[in-house]
């Protein structure tokens, strides 16, 4: 009797340990899932926050046509405007140029 007895205790000692790491077990994988699950909300969250900014600044922001008419600026020289010499006008486009393909 005294060894079935050992044997009944050491078996229930060995169920109430397969018991605690399943139970470990299990608690750990809840954990991880619900973990994975409010890290995945949050970046559905934060891209739905970045879509609606990006949206306001480009409604806020839209590129709108500025019809020229009557701007006075912008007219064929008369004969009576002063022109700019036309080789120092080269020189500076000239210039212009150099600087901005060899630099």
């Amino acid at each position: 009797m005294y060894i079935h007895s050992i044997d009944l205790a050491a078996l229930t000692v060995l169920v109430a340990v397969l018991v605690a790491v399943l139970v470990a077990v299990l608690v750990a994988v809840l954990v991880a899932v619900l973990v994975a699950v409010l890290v995945a909300v949050l970046v559905a969250v934060l891209i739905a926050v970045l879509v609606v900014v990006l949206v306001a600044a480009l409604d806020k922001h839209r590129a709108t046509e500025i019809p020229l008419n009557g701007y006075d600026a912008l007219r064929p020289a008369g004969p009576t405007d002063q022109r700019i010499d036309q080789r120092q006008y080269q020189q500076a486009i000239g210039s212009l140029m150099y600087a901005a393909i060899h630099t």
